[in-house]
Order: structure tokens, then sequence, then C-alpha cells
């Protein structure tokens, strides 16, 4: 039973990451004329799309990993991690890239630390997968 409700949350965590980013990209031309007041828009849009495109192929993963781990394949506790991790350490990679140029690709050590703790807690269900077997 609990392993159904982990599976559940961990699939619509990611539904809901896939839809915000697809929004985010379908609203890209509204939103690249409002952020930056007389910078770059070309490049902003292109890191715009980048960013919520990289973000809707984790949020897939993580809706994977959900469905996996919701019909009993633990080993989809490791996928949702791994997306999460990644989610995690991208904005810091992008960063020491010399990528990021705006804010919305800045790194967040709250946000990092969340998304940290997430795929640690998804580890940890797969360490213990012989519990939620059922």
């Amino acid at each position: 039973m609990l392993r159904r409700a982990i599976g559940s949350v961990v699939f619509l965590l990611g539904v809901l990451m896939l839809f915000l980013s697809v929004y985010g990209y379908s609203q890209t031309a509204g939103m690249a004329a409002l952020a930056e007041n007389g910078g770059d828009a070309m490049a902003w849009e292109q890191h715009w799309r980048t960013a919520t495109l990289t973000y809707a192929a984790l949020g897939a993963l993580v809706a994977v990993g959900g469905t996996l781990i919701l019909f009993g394949f633990m080993k989809g506790a490791l996928v949702a991690a791994a997306a999460v991790a990644t989610g995690a350490v991208l904005p810091w990679i992008a960063q020491a890239a010399n990528y990021s140029r705006f804010g919305f690709e800045s790194p967040n050590a709250v946000e990092s630390i969340l998304l940290v703790g997430m795929a640690a807690f998804l580890c940890i269900l797969f360490l213990h997968r012989e519990k939620f077997s059922s």
C-alpha cells in the first residue's frame, strides 16, 4: 500500500513538472518580451527553451520512475532519483561552465538541498525495496 502511495506521488510530481515545463515552453514568446528589459531577447529565448525542455525531459523521467514504482518495479526509484538529482546539480554545472546568463538559470541552494533530499529518499526506498514489494 505504501509503495503504491509513494509511486502515485512520484508519478504526479513528474507529470506536474512535465506539464509546467511544457507550459513554460509554450509561453516563451510572451515571456521574453517581459523578462529582460532591453537585454538580448533571442539569447533569453534560447536559454529559456533549453531549460524548459531539459526540465520537461526530467519530469518525464520522474513520471516513468513513479509508474515503475507504482507497478512494483522498484528500479523506478533509481530512475526518479537520477532525474531529481540531475535537476539539483544542473544549475550548478551551468554556472560553473559559465552558461548561466539569466536569473532563472542561477542555482538556488534551498532548491538543490530539497531535490537532493528527495533523491536520497528515493535511493533509500530502493535500498529497502523488500519492505515495499507487496
